[in-house]
């Protein structure tokens, strides 16, 4: 929980020797928008990958390039 609390993604709250939690919507909305880029930028990036061994793939034969 401290970790949490320490990111801000949780907020305390003491009431006698109970504590409450409760989850920080705005903290976490800045956290999905911020996973939601990075899930972006992976696919992209995956891709990207995908068509260049497929470019090396069909240039070569026996490990020499024809061109």
């Amino acid at each position: 929980m401290k970790t949490l609390k320490d990111a801000g993604l949780v907020a305390d709250r003491r009431d006698g020797r109970w504590i409450h939690y409760s989850l920080n919507a705005e903290t976490l909305g800045d956290l999905q928008e911020f996973l939601g880029t990075i899930e972006e930028r992976a696919a992209k990036l995956k891709a990207a990958r995908c068509c260049q061994e497929e470019k090396k793939s069909s240039g070569q034969l026996y490990g020499f390039s024809i061109f």
